[in-house]
């Protein structure tokens, strides 16, 4: 074997394992940067939830909630509703990561100002699902739950979507 072959082939095995190297380490940032980013969406997202939870005259409510990625779809939101009239919802997007954790931001968004038109579950979820629907991604779900809690009757009011049906109930009085 020629030595200048020789010599040829370890260049060319050394500047390959420099590149390597260097990609190794482009990588490495680019994780810790995806890390970092995802840190603070689950903190960004924590923070949508309810920091206190209502009290309530007739009925106790706790909350534990628990991620199982650093971001999803999992996100709940109470609501006093005047009158002693508390609204609760509790909803879940299929899926994991970032694009599930946007639709679960944009549903959060559209509960928030659709609780406030209408006192009926059932019509908040309608129009809920009715503008949520075109928005989801082919093969996303949402299973949403609402309840509007009335602490001087008893009585809570529910309504249920696992997408297109909404689901109806009075409960208590």
């Amino acid at each position: 074997m020629n030595f200048l072959a020789v010599k040829a082939g370890i260049t060319a095995r050394k500047e390959m394992e420099e590149a390597l190297r260097s990609a190794l380490e482009t990588i490495k940032e680019q994780q810790k940067r995806t890390e970092a980013e995802l840190k603070q969406a689950h903190t960004t997202q924590l923070s949508l939830l309810p920091h206190r939870i209502p009290e309530l005259s007739h009925a106790r409510i706790s909350v534990k909630f628990v991620s199982m990625d650093q971001i999803g779809g999992d996100f709940y939101d109470f609501l006093n509703l005047g009158h002693q009239q508390t609204g609760f919802l509790i909803a879940d997007v299929t899926g994991h990561g970032i694009a599930v954790a946007l639709i679960a931001a944009m549903f959060s968004s559209l509960f928030r100002t659709l609780s406030t038109t209408t006192s009926s579950p059932q019509e908040t979820l309608e129009t809920l699902n009715r503008l949520a629907h075109p928005r989801m991604q082919l093969g996303k779900l949402a299973t949403v739950f609402y309840g509007v809690y009335d602490d001087a009757k008893q009585l809570l009011t529910r309504a249920l979507t696992s997408e297109p049906t909404v689901d109806n109930r009075v409960f208590g009085g």
